[in-house]
């Protein structure tokens, strides 16, 4: 593999390795795929390469999981403009020369709590889960706005 990709993502699957990522060029919107029978290479570019066009669930969003033999892909759908969520996409068909999935469960943010603002990254460990939720944080209103200085509080030793 001589070329970079964005958001790179490494699975093991019916006795290959497949890394996926998308374009750097187009991270949002071009899906490429490269797979080796061994972890460390050589990759080579998936026949159908780019895989996957479009504006959503194209950019892989966490680690490929299983549950029981389906292997399922987290991908980014940004299609509103203010939350993020990941997309799950069922991989039905992976080889060399072939590609297909079907899109599953959407999960968004945790409406009522301080990450109800999306989901960008939903990856698997075991039998652990990791998501990264977006929040708003507390900005200045201006970054060339000067910080107010804290009040300081009169010591209370004589």
């Amino acid at each position: 593999m001589n070329r970079a990709i964005s958001s790179p993502t490494l699975t093991e699957h019916e006795g290959r390795w497949w890394l996926f990522g998308t374009d750097p060029d187009a991270p949002d919107n071009i899906l490429l795929a490269f797979h080796s029978p061994d972890f460390d290479g050589p990759f080579q570019p998936h026949t159908l390469n780019p895989i996957k066009v479009g504006s959503v669930g194209v950019r892989p969003a966490g680690t490929f999981f299983r549950n029981g033999e389906q292997l399922w892909r987290p991908t980014l759908d940004k299609s509103e403009t203010d939350t993020m969520a990941v997309i799950l996409a069922q991989v039905e068909d992976l080889t060399p020369t072939s590609f297909r999935e079907k899109t599953g469960k959407r999960v968004a943010g945790f409406w009522g709590s301080v990450y109800g603002h999306g989901v960008r990254t939903l990856s698997t460990m075991g039998d652990i889960t990791l998501i990264d939720g977006v929040r708003l944080a507390n900005r200045p209103k201006s970054a060339t706005e000067p910080k107010q200085p804290r009040e300081r509080r009169p010591s209370s030793e004589p």
